[in-house]
């Protein structure tokens, strides 16, 4: 494929240059190494958790991938003779796979024009690179997309919603395709043999729904795989958000959303975990129903849904090098005593060059009082070590501090469910 003569030929503003990316989710995430086309999004969403998360993110400016750059890194990275360079060839030569969409919607207003995640994604079909996509729009389901992805040799789709109300939907997701025509688009990928997944996120408690009839019209379009994630509220924006949505469902329908049933992580204020339970058993007991695997995107409840990868691609061929050296992975490998220790996952791959370029910038060790942090396993030690951190092994709501360290100095905990489905 000449990548050059394929670009488009309008002009955009720059070059989104953190489009290929280790995302800073990683010490939960088995996806860390994230793919986005353009760097912002236009659809508006109320809820939106990226433009609150800090970075250089801009709603008015438009920079995409380098087409070029990233069709050379990936086939050099493909190679076996080839040497990586880099944090991203090392990730790319281990088939990592590739999120797509992690961070903004690769299908964008203005993509059947720009193209950019079209050549994105004919460039991961020539390779047969392993890919999870992720968007809230139909163009999977039209030509040219449908054709080429159904061209792809690894390839996993999922579908982000809110709710399936097209109503509510059109007030707190203005300029997103409507949830019906995301629903048409999921019935004719499914029909046609792709995998297709979905992702409740946020789900919003009196607004996204029913349960029970999310996970039946969510089933009967082909869904194999059900993600939920509760509504995060970031630190400058609860008000705001609250009060959009209060204008569109009533006061009724953000009531769970008051300080008192908050906990504020970092920049975040999410939900109590005794406040999302009674929600996740609900969704366990309708998945069981209609032979649909359950994933939980949120830190505190990972353990109980049905991999510890919660897009539920794990098991796809392809996807068997999905990321495992991190803290939900350690949970699921916990020993028969409920034991927890560094151990059980300090075996598995890790990239050896240094992720800190790619780390939010409050992540970040100056190098005092503590050593720097450079790769993944490094900043995944310190806080594996730090018990009241924002990313410990206690973000579980069913781990606790097991009182000592292992011979290698790690501290160890302990399972203890507290919440438990059966």
């Amino acid at each position: 494929m000449e990548y050059e003569s394929s670009l488009p030929k309008n002009k955009v503003k720059r070059v989104y240059s953190y489009s290929t990316a280790w995302t800073s989710q990683f010490y939960f995430c088995s996806l860390p190494l994230r793919l986005d086309s353009y760097k912002s999004c236009n659809f508006g969403c109320k809820y939106c958790f990226v433009s609150h998360r800090g970075g250089s993110f801009r709603k008015d400016c438009l920079a995409t991938a380098d087409i070029v750059a990233f069709g050379k890194c990936l086939n050099d990275s493909c190679k076996p003779t080839t040497e990586d360079t880099g944090l991203i060839p090392e990730c790319i030569k281990h088939r990592l796979p590739i999120h797509f969409g992690g961070m903004s919607e690769p299908f964008r207003h203005g993509e059947l024009d720009d193209k950019i995640t079209y050549m994105l994604l004919s460039i991961l079909a020539e390779t047969g690179y392993p890919t999870v996509v992720s968007t809230k729009s139909r163009l999977p389901a039209i030509e040219p997309y449908f054709t080429l992805l159904r061209s792809m040799k690894y390839v996993a789709i999922q579908f982000s919603f809110s709710t399936l109300d097209d109503d509510i939907a059109s007030k707190i997701e203005p300029y997103a395709p409507l949830p019906s025509s995301r629903l048409r688009a999921m019935h004719k990928l499914s029909q046609a043999g792709l995998w297709v997944g979905c992702r409740l996120q946020p789900f919003i408690p009196n607004i996204s729904g029913s349960i029970s009839a999310l996970v039946e019209k969510l089933a009967g379009v082909g869904v194999r795989h059900i993600t939920v994630e509760h509504l995060k509220l970031g630190l400058y924006e609860r008000r705001k958000i609250l009060t959009e949505l209060q204008q569109h469902k009533g006061k009724a329908s953000i009531d769970n959303y008051n300080l008192s049933k908050l906990k504020l992580k970092g920049t975040e204020y999410e939900l109590l975990s005794k406040y999302k339970f009674d929600t996740l058993k609900s969704f366990r007991e309708e998945t069981k129903k209609h032979n649909v695997t359950l994933g939980i995107g949120d830190n505190d409840f990972h353990d109980l849904g049905d991999s510890p990868n919660c897009c539920g691609v794990g098991k796809l061929p392809g996807f068997e090098n999905y990321f495992r050296r991190q803290i939900t992975y350690a949970i699921w490998k916990r020993r028969k005593d409920g034991l927890i220790n560094y151990s059980l996952i300090g075996n598995e791959w890790a990239p050896k060059h240094s992720i800190r370029r790619y780390i939010n910038s409050r992540c970040r060790n100056k190098g005092s009082p503590n050593p720097p942090c450079y790769t993944s396993d490094d900043y995944l030690r310190r806080e594996w070590n730090n018990p009241n951190g924002l990313h410990s092994p206690t973000e579980c709501a069913n781990v606790v501090l097991a009182g000592f360290q292992d011979d290698a100095g790690n501290l160890v905990y302990r399972y203890e469910p507290i919440y438990k489905f059966e």
